[in-house]
C-alpha cells in the first residue's frame, strides 16, 4: 500500500508529519492537531487511532484556526460514525443521529 509510510510514521511518532517530500517520501515536522483528526479514518491500528483521538481531545483547535478546525470536524465526524464514504467515494451521512445541541 503506497500510503503505509504515512501510517507507520504516525504510529511510530504519535503524530502525523507536517510535511512529506513527494519525490523522496521524507517526512518532517510535527503536523497540527487537524492532521491528527484527519488521520482517524485512515489509520487501521486501533491503538494508533486512540493516540490521535486523544491528541485531538487534548489540543482542540480554537476558532481562529480555521483549517485545523475543519479537519478536526471531518475527523471527529467520521470517528463518531456521523458519516462514511462509499467505495465510490460518495458521502453517506448518518441522518439518524441527533446533534448533541438539537434539544
Amino acid at each position: 500500500n503506497r500510503f503505509k509510510p504515512m501510517a507507520t510514521f504516525t504510529e511510530k511518532n504519535g503524530y502525523p508529519p507536517e510535511k512529506v517530500d513527494v519525490a523522496t517520501g521524507k517526512a518532517q515536522g510535527k503536523g497540527p492537531v487537524g492532521f491528527s483528526a484527519a488521520m482517524l479514518p485512515f489509520l487501521q491500528n486501533r491503538d494508533a487511532q486512540a493516540v490521535q483521538r486523544q491528541r485531538v481531545a487534548d489540543n482542540f483547535p480554537g476558532s481562529d484556526a480555521y483549517y485545523n478546525y475543519v479537519l478536526t470536524l471531518f475527523g471527529q465526524g467520521w470517528d463518531q460514525h456521523r458519516f462514511r464514504f462509499s467505495t465510490k467515494g460518495e458521502l453517506l451521512p448518518d441522518w439518524g443521529q441527533e446533534c448533541a445541541n438539537s434539544h
